[in-house]
């Protein structure tokens, strides 16, 4: 980084800081500050980002295999005094990239009235946009949550992009959710659903169709109203409920119904479940009720004492 243009803060007398001229560039990437700073702590201020890369700051905090790129533009503004500034800004973090993928731009405008952060942001892409929020977050304590965060028509096949455990992945996703209450205590309402649903593990090698989900929220539980997946030739079916008290979860109780759902295919393992289970309890005293069936089992085993791999079925055991 390097200042092309001499840098000029002026100090006088009475204790005044005026930042007349502050500006540095690296290529492209360019940082600048104008402001007046009074002897009695009031302040007004211009801060700028422009087209700062986002992958070598973040490699200073984090690994070096840090898989995030883009580029970061800011506009800021301070007013009102040190210990009590108000803000007024804009953000924008663009070309981002995760790995190899693409994945959309990320907007934010934000200001402060009184102890009250408003913002709004919208992560949007090549097909318009993804997810958008508003709201307002409280500065002090308990920091009361007034949050709206909606996603029409999100584009899952993003789930590659983000997760090396997924291979594949289609499908929509939808959500319109109210966050309130506090971090210590949230309470959400609203709806996530995903729609026409598909995704290929790196682990099972299967791949799994026709998913249908829904959740509602409403305060401190969440339904899961349905839950439907494809499997080979079977399918799996499940509902259930969860309550909740701040961040603890208080109950849980879940219904599963698998026939003939072909759990995972790999060279070395194969398996067919069929089952009718019931879940519930908490997580330090949680119960299951029910019936297993594996109709089709197979192993490949090698490293015998004898003879080369063969494949087990399990009516052989």
């Amino acid at each position: 980084w390097d200042n092309t243009t001499p840098l000029v803060l002026v100090r006088n007398p009475e204790g005044r800081l005026d930042v007349e001229r502050f500006l540095i560039r690296s290529g492209r990437q360019e940082f600048s500050a104008q402001g007046i700073l009074m002897s009695d702590g009031s302040i007004e201020a211009k801060v700028q980002l422009q087209q700062v890369q986002l992958l070598p700051h973040l490699r200073l905090i984090a690994s070096e295999r840090m898989p995030l790129a883009g580029q970061v533009s800011l506009q800021l503004g301070l007013r009102g005094t040190v210990a009590q500034p108000r803000v007024d800004g804009t953000l924008a973090v663009t070309a981002l990239r995760w790995q190899q993928y693409d994945v959309g731009d990320l907007y934010g405008e934000f200001r402060t009235v009184g102890q009250v952060l408003q913002l709004a942001v919208r992560w949007q892409g090549e097909r318009g946009i993804f997810v958008q929020g508003q709201g307002t977050v409280g500065l002090e304590a308990p920091h009361a949550l007034a949050l709206h965060l909606r996603a029409a028509e999100v584009d899952l096949r993003l789930l590659q992009a983000l997760s090396s455990v997924v291979t594949q992945s289609a499908g929509r996703l939808h959500a319109d959710v109210h966050l309130t209450g506090t971090p210590q205590q949230p309470s959400l309402k609203g709806t996530v659903a995903i729609q026409e649903g598909a995704v290929q593990l790196a682990a099972t090698r299967l791949r799994y169709t026709g998913i249908q989900a829904q959740v509602v929220f409403t305060g401190t539980r969440a339904d899961l109203t349905q839950l439907h997946v494809k499997s080979g030739d079977g399918v799996l079916n499940m509902t259930g409920w969860a309550t909740s008290a701040g961040l603890t979860l208080t109950h849980l109780e879940c219904t599963l119904h698998a026939q003939h759902f072909a759990l995972l295919h790999t060279p070395e393992l194969e398996a067919i479940l069929s089952a009718v289970v019931t879940v519930r309890g908490s997580l330090d005293d949680l119960h299951a009720v029910g019936t297993i069936t594996l109709p089709r089992v197979r192993a490949q085993v090698g490293g015998k004492l004898m003879g080369g791999p063969e494949a087990v079925h399990l009516g052989q055991l």
